[in-house]
């Protein structure tokens, strides 16, 4: 019964924030404990110093280099709704550097830290700084992947259908559609 009022709290903090519930915080609060971590990351991680259209496509960088193909939808709905332009959204996804510099620079940081996991080496962590990124924005992003990986690995396991109302930042299918990007930022 307790697990029962948990899911129930969860769904209703879930259609407050995105205005209905989403199939993956369904699949997340079959564990009430598990969509509740990833709701509450969401709300700390909501105090970055990124922008909404920052994080959004950290997000999408992430969901690319995970082949999530949910997190992909979502995170381009999300992003269209945050400001990213269209043409930076299909490159992203396409595992391409965004035209913006701000974006290709934490696009890169992010695929750079997915891809090494976080083993960066010195040219790294230069080439971050010239990008005008701050090691405690690098953490930023480090704690966002992190994030990220709580509904990308449930989606996995569960094959989550992607919602309606995602559709329309929907692409890719199949088990493995992530585009293999470079995992160096200046390269």
């Amino acid at each position: 019964m307790k697990s029962e009022k948990k899911r129930e709290e969860i769904f209703a903090e879930a259609e407050k924030r995105f205005g209905f519930v989403p199939n993956v915080i369904k699949e997340l609060a079959t564990s009430p404990v598990v969509a509740e971590a990833y709701l509450k990351g969401l709300e700390v991680l909501e105090g970055t110093s990124f922008t909404k259209r920052e994080l959004q496509a950290i997000n999408l960088a992430t969901s690319t280099e995970e082949g999530c193909d949910y997190c992909r939808a979502a995170h381009t709905v999300l992003g269209k709704a945050a400001g990213l332009d269209s043409d930076d959204l299909e490159l992203i996804k396409a595992g391409k550097d965004p035209k913006d510099e701000r974006l290709k620079g934490l696009v890169c940081a992010t695929r750079a830290i997915h891809g090494k996991r976080g083993k960066l080496a010195a040219d790294d962590l230069k080439c971050a700084e010239s990008k005008g990124l701050t090691r405690g924005e690098l953490y930023e992003i480090i704690a966002i992947i992190a994030n990220k990986v709580i509904p990308t690995y449930v989606n996995h396991i569960a094959g989550t259908p992607i919602d309606p109302e995602l559709m329309d930042g929907a692409c890719c299918s199949g088990a493995d559609s992530s585009p293999k990007a470079s995992t160096g930022c200046c390269s």
